[in-house]
């Protein structure tokens, strides 16, 4: 039997840092919660301003949804537990587990106005 080996991705969280010495932007899984870019963090995407063709401001929408991957993920993952839970419920005829949602929905809302660049 043939069995395959999975990689997993860099855990969150992934922050932005903009370069003030040029036009880069960089991706990094933040370690001992160093709050600055540094060589103790482990990189995870560098947008150089040779590589990519974005605008500004484009580029930094692009960085914000890369940053927001592995918060997507987890928000992904809670979403199908909260959707199986209903499913259940309602099967059941009990009604829907509406604290699990409400608390999936505004979490969802916040990670989206981070991404859309609206949180601050």
């Amino acid at each position: 039997m043939m069995t395959t080996k999975t990689t997993t991705h860099t855990p969150g969280p992934w922050r932005i840092y903009k370069r003030t010495d040029r036009a880069d932007i960089q991706i990094e899984h933040t370690k001992s919660g160093n709050t600055d870019a540094s060589p103790f963090n482990q990189g995870i995407c560098d947008m150089s301003e040779f590589e990519c063709r974005a605008r500004p401001e484009e580029a930094m929408a692009n960085a914000r949804l890369i940053a927001a991957a592995p918060e997507l993920l987890v928000l992904l993952k809670r979403g199908q537990v909260v959707r199986e839970h209903m499913l259940a419920a309602l099967k059941a005829g009990t009604g829907l587990v509406s604290g699990e949602w409400v608390k999936l929905d505004r979490d969802a809302r916040d990670l989206l106005a981070t991404i859309d660049g609206k949180d601050g």
